[in-house]
């Protein structure tokens, strides 16, 4: 947890000292006071407490690629803010910002997601379909496009499980909680695209079988993704 975390946790913290859960009116406006002054202390705003920001923990690619907008979706999906961190050593990270939880639960999807995409890129890769590419050139090719099917796939999956709960004022919060704590940032450029529209509709296909099993609903198990049984 992060000092600026771990702030915002102790005002949470001493702001729950209510007469609703026991206490003096004398000790809820003291804990009031002190809360309001931590926060003009470290300069926290009241949009700080109920917001966050949450890195995934898989990596991405240097280069825009494919899979980024996979990412993007999730973002948009779970009402947040992203942004793609690229560092010199050819790799980087993404941040959800948003409303909590919405953020941690963008970051565990998509970490899920970016798992459930090597699987099946691992296992198209022992296909004879791509044996048969025998070029690298044509082998990378034959990767990327599977990919590009297969995010699209995912991409309409994620639509249809929560695209009743996408919300134009959530998410322009989100962005403008995201600026307020990045500044000014660069655009991606769009990704390299496949021509290879047979391995493309096998990686669409292979999408059919990733499952989505959002254990949330009872609040305590959690959204679980991968293929049924």
């Amino acid at each position: 947890m992060t000092d600026r975390e771990d702030i915002k946790a102790r005002v949470r913290k001493i702001m729950e000292r209510t007469t609703a859960r026991g206490f003096t009116e004398a000790e809820a406006a003291e804990a009031m006071d002190k809360a309001a002054r931590l926060m003009a202390e470290h300069g926290l705003s009241e949009d700080d407490l109920v917001m966050s920001a949450v890195r995934a923990q898989r990596p991405v690619r240097f280069n825009a690629h494919v899979r980024d907008l996979l990412a993007v979706t999730v973002a948009r999906c779970l009402n947040c803010a992203i942004v793609k961190t690229s560092v010199m050593n050819g790799t980087g990270h993404v941040t959800y910002y948003g409303q909590d939880p919405a953020p941690q639960i963008a970051a565990y999807l998509r970490d899920m997601l970016e798992a459930a995409v090597d699987a099946e890129l691992r296992a198209f890769r022992r296909t004879t379909h791509y044996k048969r590419k025998r070029t690298k050139k044509a082998k990378a090719r034959a990767a990327l496009a599977f990919c590009e099917g297969l995010v699209t796939r995912l991409n309409n999956k994620l639509w249809e499980r929560f695209g009743s709960q996408v919300s134009a004022s959530k998410r322009l919060r989100a962005s403008r909680y995201r600026d307020e704590q990045t500044g000014p940032l660069g655009t991606l450029g769009a990704p390299k695209r496949s021509g290879d529209m047979d391995s493309k509709g096998l990686g669409y296909r292979a999408g059919a079988g990733v499952g989505l099993a959002d254990g949330m609903g009872g609040g305590a198990a959690p959204l679980k993704i991968g293929r049924p049984g």
